[in-house]
C-alpha cells in the first residue's frame, strides 16, 4: 500500500482511495474451476486437479489463516486507527451480507459493537428476518415464503449450539467475510502474489475463521443446487476438507514449534 485516505484527505475531489502498487497474477478460482458450471450456471472445481495441486494451494491458504487468527480482539467490530497508529475496535462489524442487503433489498442494518458471540449471532438473525420481512421480492409464492420463514426459526433454534460459554466473550478473532478464491491472485506455478478485497474484514467470533472452508468446491455449500445429489457433492467436499484440515493442523503445529522457547 503507498497510500490511502478518505475523501477529506483527496486533493482530486473524487473521493476515498487507496493506491497499491500492482500485482502480477491470475484469480486462483480461475485456475482450477471447470470448463463448465453446474445447473445454475455457477463455477465448480475441475474434477482432475491433482491433490498434490491442492496441497500447494492449501498450504498458502493455511499459513494465512493462521495469521489472522494471532490478532485477538475482546470486542467485535470494525477495526479503526488512532492517532497513535493504534488499532482497535471502533464501529460494529460491516460484513458482506450487510451490504447485499442494502445494496440488492434496500434493507439497511445498523451496525454495532457487539461483547458477546451470543448477542452477534442474535443479530445475524435479525438481519435474516429483516430481509425476509421487508425486501418486496424476498419470496416467490406461499411455498416459498414458509421455507424461508421456517429456515429463519431453526437458525435461531441451533445458534446458541455453536457459542462456547468459555469463548462468549472472546478473544474474538480477525475475520475476512469475503475471503474466497476469487480474491486470490496466484502465478503459473500456484503461488500466491496477493490477495485483494480485505474491505469486509472485521473482529468476529473465532468459530467464524475456524469453521470449516466454504470455497473449497468453489460453489459454497449454501447454494448448492437442490436437484443435486447432495451426498455425491458432500462425497467430493469431505476428502477435501479432511485434506485441508490435515495440512492446517501440520501448519498449526510448525508455527508452535518455531515459536517455542529454546531450553538452555
Amino acid at each position: 500500500v503507498i497510500a490511502y485516505g478518505t475523501a477529506d484527505d483527496n486533493p482530486t475531489g473524487l473521493g476515498l482511495f487507496l493506491i497499491t502498487t500492482f500485482v502480477e497474477g491470475t484469480q486462483l478460482r480461475e485456475m482450477i474451476k471447470a470448463d463448465s458450471t453446474d445447473e445454475q450456471g455457477d463455477k465448480i472445481l475441475r474434477s482432475d486437479i491433482p491433490d498434490s495441486t491442492l496441497m500447494v494451494v492449501y498450504l498458502q491458504i493455511a499459513g494465512i489463516l493462521l495469521q489472522l487468527s494471532e490478532h485477538n480482539f475482546d470486542r467485535i467490530g470494525s477495526l479503526s486507527i488512532d492517532s497513535d497508529g493504534n488499532w482497535f475496535i471502533g464501529s460494529g462489524p460491516l460484513t458482506l451480507n450487510m451490504n447485499e442487503l442494502a445494496r440488492c433489498g434496500d434493507v439497511h442494518v445498523k451496525p454495532r459493537v457487539y461483547s458477546t458471540t451470543a448477542d452477534y449471532l442474535l443479530q445475524i438473525a435479525e438481519q435474516n428476518f429483516l430481509h425476509l420481512e421487508r425486501q418486496r421480492n424476498s419470496i416467490r409464492n406461499a411455498a416459498d415464503a414458509r421455507l424461508k420463514y421456517t429456515a429463519r426459526y431453526l437458525f435461531c433454534a441451533v445458534a446458541p449450539n455453536f457459542v462456547s460459554r468459555r469463548y462468549d466473550r472472546g478473544p474474538f478473532k480477525l475475520f475476512c467475510d469475503d475471503f474466497q478464491l476469487g480474491n486470490i491472485l496466484v502465478d503459473d506455478s500456484f503461488k500466491i502474489t496477493g490477495i485483494v478485497d480485505w474491505e469486509w474484514c472485521c473482529a468476529a467470533p473465532f468459530q467464524f475463521t475456524y469453521a470449516p472452508p466454504r470455497w473449497l468446491l468453489l460453489n459454497e455449500p449454501a447454494y448448492w443446487n437442490s436437484n443435486v445429489d447432495k451426498e455425491d457433492l458432500l462425497n467430493i467436499y469431505i476428502p477435501k476438507l479432511e485434506l485441508f484440515l490435515s495440512i492446517l493442523e501440520e501448519q498449526e503445529h510448525c508455527r508452535q514449534d518455531h515459536e517455542a522457547p529454546t531450553r538452555t
